[in-house]
């Protein structure tokens, strides 16, 4: 489960993604902080993490990173081999992903390396390569 600016993402033992719906909490008087039910996302991921810029980040059960819109921000130049809504990040496996401040996403490799997203950008939310 991970949550960014008004997102909730969760997988299940079955890896089916889900998205909480009715969240809010971006002022006082509408705040809906626990939301009003789940919505299925099409797709099979194990782990998800949401980014602030409203790009959601998934490795499947094959261990490559998957990338949903989800936001403001447009992939719409940049999304190839697109999957039900999902777009594969080429070359890199991974076992565990986060993302943080300003987009950038850091990763693990199943042999304990770590992996940072370079070239996230406003015109590049899913960047350009892993280094």
């Amino acid at each position: 489960m991970d949550a960014g600016n008004n997102e909730l993402y969760a997988v299940t033992m079955y890896n089916e993604v889900y998205q909480r719906q009715g969240l809010s909490w971006t002022s006082e008087s509408e705040n809906n902080l626990v939301g009003d039910s789940w919505k299925l996302v099409p797709g099979w991921m194990q782990y998800v993490s949401t980014a602030e810029e409203g790009v959601v980040w998934a490795i499947d059960v094959e261990y490559d990173v998957w990338v949903l819109e989800t936001g403001s921000i447009s992939t719409a130049e940049i999304i190839r081999n697109q999957e039900l809504g999902w777009t594969l990040i080429e070359e890199q496996k991974l076992v565990q992903l986060d993302t943080g401040f300003n987009g950038y996403v850091v990763g693990l490799s199943d042999n304990g390396a770590a992996h940072w997203r370079n070239g996230i950008t406003v015109a590049t939310p899913m960047g350009t390569s892993w280094s």
